[in-house]
């Protein structure tokens, strides 16, 4: 049996394939589909489901949920209720063991061939490979990922007569929202375009009610800090109104009105008076649209986007297929149907579809020892041992209802000669001239599964040739997909600029929307030496890049390869310019595989699975000051665009703003981890917005005058009398060369002009001690970025023990191995670090 599961942010569910049947494995309790959800009680047992979900509302401190939307990171899940913690992975494993049991307890003897888990199709490397990681805890060898769009697509085909159409998919889930064109031609799905927001769905629906709804109720109510979601003795109060705004979200799918409500007994907490806390808070479903209603219009605007960018209107999709829990939403339906002006599918079941495409893919592929899936042979050859030699060619395994059958004889025909088709439903094709190419149309497949065609040859006499006649088997599936296209550019960071004005820069390798399985080798070369024992490495960083962004602190970091010199062997030395070739591989699971291979000193290096070592954790207090330096940099890169571009911007300054006080509002009320990490997501969302704005061509020349200005100024007031005459006068040089090249509207050679008057300073200032206080001052500031806190800490002592005895170069060597210690892309430190690649 083929296994199909939707691993779900709030609900998850399993679905079986036997010979293109499909079969859903229910819970004990008999629902459709189980709560993510996780209990460990204070004797340390584990209960996964509804158990667990139910317990929400009386031991809250030892459930935990939502976790699905930390895979990939650094943080934890952790159940205070026992002081014990399991890894975003670890959890969603239980959860996949827990689907597993289900089938096990209704088929005992059942073999799983082969499991598929489906992914949001907004999913970054490391929550991809995160989701791979699950599988394997749960026990699972043969597991393949696929994008929940293209499960629905494959749900939704399979409910179709002709197995064809084009469709739009709507996939608002319990964490994320994905978009996705998909065509379906004769059963075979393709995924066009697709887009989606990673950290958007109905778990932001919940805080949306607890905020705006039941924390003004409670403070009008009780007396309580005005932080107090912050605080630990009102832990309990906070799970508890969630669970219970969940279950008034989903009431109010069929009711127009709903409590939020919990009794003294339950809440277990009191205010600072005394008294007893408890929950009753009216919520009708207007007040809830008006909650949800900015993130249902955000969710639209992808989906125009999505069809306006690839050239396709309303009228182009068939149906809007609806998938996940809160599309079920009545506001949501509406709104859906509204904007978009397209039919909703009414068929398809949000909640199930995914896993029932799951399974229909799961079945559908040819799945390697290893577990690596591939797409099933569809050519066929078969041949008979009678005089004529005849070959038949077909396609064996085909989602389509009908197939061509061509008939090639090895040998000349003897005239007369006959041949009749028969497939299981009584058509035929009646007897037809066998000749040297004989083609049969419309042979029809009448069911899914297995179907049997008879082929009969007659002699010239109307005698059967048992022979040359045979019986040829077609399997027909219910629906077939290609590969996963990518969801993301691909680049790896580079060095770029003139010698001492050098930056770092992204360049693209593989380009969204490619199908995978894919590969290919790109080669680069080595940007500075590095000897055998040297304390310095070469740094090749892989990143996920956002579009019309090179700039690298503003793209995810998905994976790192360090080449120190501590590895090289005595006497290897890689020179400035020797070849770099970096082969590369995207698996049809979309996981990027690296090879890095220097041929000029005969080394090659394997990165596997790409990871970003000690992914960012965005627990507790270091993940609030994360989110806060996401903001604070947000804000600063919004003043410098309106001290650049004034007036003509303001709308779209003013926009930002409001989005970054709705950011700074939200952590505020909140220092769990979830939102720590959407701040940091959406905080990067906008300026990477900016960035566009800032290159766009109608603003590209305001902002290079503002930063030409600015520099100007800097140099001016605080370092043109200290650096010695002959470099001031090369500083001024550069500096009246990028104003002339501005004047002419040469762009290119302004900026370069102004990027040596940097080089210049910066070359003065890695000169001075000063400095290197200033930048070891703001990496001990910086601990909750680093990979190694000991290490950290190590570092620190180090440097002011350096400080202490005015070694210099023992103060610049412990920044160094500092900023090496930060996770990638956490920082801005990474601009700090140039890498070790050049074109």
């Amino acid at each position: 049996m083929f296994l199909g599961i939707d691993l779900g942010t709030s609900n998850s569910a399993i679905v079986g394939s036997e010979r293109q049947t499909l079969r859903l494995f229910k819970t004990s309790e008999g629902m459709d589909v189980m709560p993510s959800a996780i209990m460990i009680d204070r004797r340390g047992g584990l209960f996964v489901g509804r158990k667990a979900y139910d317990q929400s509302a009386f031991s809250p401190q030892s459930v935990q949920q939502k976790f699905k939307r930390l895979m990939g990171t650094g943080s934890v899940v952790e159940f205070a209720g026992s002081d014990r913690s399991l890894t975003p992975e670890e959890a969603s494993a239980e959860v996949i063991k827990a689907l597993v049991a289900q089938v096990h307890r209704d088929v005992p003897d059942v073999t799983i061939e082969a499991t598929v888990i489906t992914i949001p199709a907004a999913f970054n490397q490391m929550q991809s490979e995160a989701t791979m990681k699950a599988a394997r805890l749960a026990g699972l060898d043969r597991v393949a990922l696929l994008q929940e769009p293209i499960a629905a697509a494959l749900a939704a085909n399979a409910e179709t007569k002709n197995g064809s159409g084009q469709y739009l998919i709507y996939d608002l889930g319990g964490g994320t929202f994905d978009a996705a064109i998909v065509q379906s031609i004769s059963g075979n799905v393709t995924v066009v375009a697709h887009a989606g927001v990673n950290m958007l769905g109905g778990a932001d629906f919940d805080r949306a009610i607890v905020n705006s709804m039941v924390r003004p109720w409670l403070l009008e109510n009780f007396k309580l800090p005005a932080n107090f979601q912050t605080e630990p003795q009102y832990a309990r109060l906070i799970r508890i109104a969630h669970y219970r705004a969940e279950l008034a979200k989903i009431a109010l799918s069929t009711q127009m009105s709903d409590q939020v409500f919990a009794d003294e007994s339950q809440v277990g907490t009191r205010d600072a008076d005394g008294n007893e806390i408890y929950l009753d808070v009216e919520i009708t479903r207007a007040d809830l649209e008006n909650l949800i209603a900015d993130n249902v219009e955000r969710s639209i605007a992808e989906c125009r986007t999505l069809l306006s960018s690839n050239g396709y209107d309303s009228g182009d999709m068939d149906r809007v297929v609806l998938i996940g829990g809160p599309s079920r939403m009545p506001y949501v339906r509406e709104r859906v149907a509204f904007e978009l002006g397209i039919a909703l599918d009414t068929k398809v079941d949000p909640m199930t579809a995914v896993a029932n495409g799951a399974a229909i893919y799961a079945s559908g592929r040819s799945w390697a020892a290893f577990g690596a899936a591939g797409a099933l042979s569809s050519r066929q050859t078969k041949r008979t041992t009678s005089d004529l030699q005849l070959t038949f060619e077909y396609a064996d395994n085909t989602a389509a209802s009908e197939i061509r059958l061509r008939i090639r004889a090895g040998v000349p025909v003897p005239p007369g000669t006959t041949v009749q088709v028969d497939a299981t439903n009584g058509w035929t094709s009646g007897k037809l001239a066998l000749t040297a190419t004989t083609d049969v149309k419309g042979v029809p497949l009448p069911r899914v599964g297995h179907n049997d065609v008879k082929v009969l040859v007659f002699g010239a006499d109307g005698m059967p040739d048992q022979q040359a006649s045979t019986t040829l088997t077609v399997s027909r599936l219910t629906a077939t997909a290609d590969g996963m296209p990518l969801m993301h550019d691909l680049a790896i960071k580079i060095v770029d600029g003139a010698p001492g004005a050098e930056r770092n820069t992204l360049k693209t390798f593989v380009t969204k929307g490619t199908t995978t399985p894919a590969s290919g080798m790109e080669s680069y070369r080595a940007a500075r030496d590095l000897r055998s024992g040297d304390r310095g490495s070469l740094v090749f960083e892989l990143f996920e890049q956002a579009e019309g962004v090179d700039d690298p602190s503003l793209s995810l970091a998905i994976g790192v390869f360090e080449l120190s010199g501590s590895s090289l062997t005595p006497g290897q030395m890689v020179r400035k310019g020797d070849t770099v070739n970096v082969h590369w591989s995207v698996d049809a699971n979309s996981l990027l595989h690296c090879h890095f291979e220097l041929p000029d000193v005969g080394l090659f290096h394997s990165l596997d699975n790409v990871y970003v070592p000690s992914s960012t954790n965005f627990d507790g207090a270091d993940g609030v000051v994360l989110a806060r330096q996401s903001i604070d940099r947000a804000r600063a890169d919004v003043e410098a665009l309106e001290r650049a571009l004034g007036p003509r911007i303001a709308a779209e300054t003013q926009g930002i703003r409001e989005k970054l006080d709705e950011q700074q509002r939200g952590l505020a009320l909140s220092n769990d981890a979830d939102s720590s990490r959407m701040v940091t997501q959406e905080t990067r969302f906008l300026r990477q917005q900016m960035h566009r704005l800032k290159r766009d061509p109608v603003n590209a020349a305001a902002v290079q005058q503002a930063e030409l200005d600015e520099f100007a100024s800097h140099y001016a007031q605080y370092f043109a009398r200290e650096v010695e005459a002959a470099t001031n006068t090369s500083i001024t040089r550069q500096l009246s060369s990028s104003r002339d090249a501005l004047l002419r509207n040469e762009l290119r050679e302004s900026r370069e002009a102004l990027d040596e008057a940097r080089a210049l300073l910066q070359t003065f200032m890695l000169q001075q001690p000063g400095f290197w206080l200033v930048q070891f001052d703001r990496l001990i500031s910086e601990r909750h970025n680093a990979v190694d806190k000991d290490l950290h800490d190590s570092l620190a002592v180090r440097g002011q023990t350096a400080i202490d005895q005015n070694d210099i170069d023992g103060l610049r060597t412990a920044v160094f191995e500092m900023m090496q210690n930060m996770v990638r892309g956490a920082d801005e430190t990474d601009t700090a670090i140039l890498s070790g690649l050049m074109v």
